[in-house]
C-alpha cells in the first residue's frame, strides 16, 4: 500500500496535471514509449537489455508546477555490515505514472497528505509526490544542489545480488507467458478492490496475472485472451494498430465529437471494439490504447475480450474485444 507522508498538502489536480497532462496526452505518463534503464549517474549496464541501456535515465529526476512536486528516486539499502546499496531498474514512463496516479488518489486526494510507493519493472525506484517549498522540497533540492543522489532509505536485512533480481524476473514473465498461452474462455472471480493488489501493476497485477492497472482507478479484466504469434513480428502490427487509435481518438477529442457508446477501430486486419450502456470518453479511449501498446511493447502482443470498471466511481463499465478483422464483432 502507498504510505502517506505528513507533508504540506499538494494539489491533486496539479499532481495529475504532472502525472498525465492535457487529454492524457503529455506529462510523465507521455514522455515516449519504450522501457529505460533507470540509474544513477556512474552505473554501469548490468541486467539491462541493450535497448534499455541506451534509453537510460539518470536519476533522480524532479517534475514540478505551482502545486505539485513529483520525484523519481531510487531506494539507498542499509546493510548491517557493508557499504550501502544505491537501486536500479528498469521500466516505462506510463507504469511509473500510473503508480503516482494511485499515490496521489489514496494520499493525495483521500487523505490530503503527500506520500510515495514502490515503482519500476522490479519495484527498485521510488516516485514520491510532495508540496513545492516543504521540508521534503528542500531536502531533496539540498542533496541535488550538493551532488548527493536523493533516495529513500530502508534497511537490506536480506541482501541479494541485482542478478537474482534479474532471474526472479524472468522466472516471472515465463509464468505470464504461460498463463497468456491459451486459447478458450477462462472464469476467474473480481478480484478485491483493494490497493495492495493493484498499485503498481501496469502489466501485470500480481495477485491476479489478467487485471490490468489503467490508473485513476481503472482496471481491465481478460475474460479471453489469445497468444499471437510470432512474438516480434505480431508485436510490430499492435504497436502500429493502437498508435492509430490514438491518433484517430485525439482528432475526435481535438475536434470537440461527443463521444458514443459504441465504436469500431480497424486497421492491418485488426478490429477493437468498445461498448459501454454509456458515452465512452475519448481520453479513456487514449490511455487503454497507450496501456495496452506498453504491454506490446513488453512482449504481449495478444486478442481478447475484457471489460473495464472503475474500483472507485461508479461509472459504466466498458467491453473491449481485440480480434482479427474476418472474425471481428459487427458494431451496432
Amino acid at each position: 500500500m502507498a504510505w502517506s507522508v505528513q507533508l504540506l498538502n499538494p494539489d491533486y489536480d496539479d499532481c495529475k496535471a504532472l502525472l498525465y497532462g492535457e487529454w492524457d496526452l503529455n506529462g510523465i505518463a507521455a514522455i515516449d514509449a519504450v522501457s529505460h534503464a533507470f540509474v544513477v549517474p556512474g552505473m554501469r549496464q548490468e541486467q539491462e537489455s541493450n535497448s534499455e541501456w541506451q534509453n537510460k535515465v539518470e536519476l533522480p529526476k524532479v517534475w514540478s508546477n505551482d502545486g505539485c512536486k513529483i520525484a523519481l528516486i531510487p531506494f539507498r539499502y542499509q546493510t548491517f555490515d557493508g557499504p550501502d546499496r544505491i537501486s536500479r531498474d528498469t521500466g516505462d514512463w506510463l507504469s511509473i505514472a500510473d503508480v503516482g496516479s494511485q499515490v496521489n488518489e489514496y494520499c493525495v486526494r483521500d487523505r490530503q497528505l503527500g506520500g510515495s510507493h514502490p515503482a519500476g519493472h522490479t519495484r527498485q525506484l521510488t516516485i514520491f509526490i510532495y508540496q513545492p517549498r516543504s521540508s521534503q522540497d528542500r531536502q531533496i533540492q539540498d542533496d541535488i544542489n550538493n551532488n548527493r543522489i536523493p533516495a529513500m532509505v530502508a534497511f537490506d536485512v536480506n541482501f541479494h545480488s541485482d542478478d537474482s533480481v534479474g532471474d526472479d524476473m524472468e522466472d516471472l514473465l515465463d509464468e505470464f507467458a504461460d498463463i497468456f498461452d491459451i486459447k478458450e474462455n477462462v472464469d476467474h472471480p473480481s478480484p478485491r478492490r483493494d490497493w495492495d493488489d493493484f498499485i503498481g501493476y501496469s502489466r501485470v497485477g500480481k495477485s491476479d496475472p489478467r487485471v490490468k492497472n489503467l490508473g485513476d482507478s481503472w482496471m481491465v479484466e481478460f475474460d479471453e485472451v489469445t497468444s499471437m504469434l510470432p512474438v516480434d513480428r505480431a508485436s510490430a502490427g499492435l504497436i502500429a494498430f493502437y498508435k492509430h487509435v490514438v491518433n484517430d481518438t485525439s482528432a475526435l477529442l481535438a475536434n470537440d465529437t461527443a463521444p458514443v457508446q459504441n465504436l469500431v477501430f480497424s486497421l492491418h486486419g485488426l478490429s477493437l471494439q468498445l461498448t459501454s450502456t454509456g458515452p465512452i470518453p475519448w481520453e479513456w479511449i487514449i490511455r487503454f490504447a497507450r496501456a495496452m501498446s506498453q504491454s506490446t511493447i513488453s512482449r504481449w502482443p495478444v486478442l481478447y475480450r475484457a471489460k473495464a470498471k472503475n474500483a472507485y466511481w461508479n461509472v459504466a463499465l466498458i467491453s473491449a474485444v481485440l480480434a482479427v478483422a474476418s472474425s471481428s464483432p459487427k458494431g451496432s
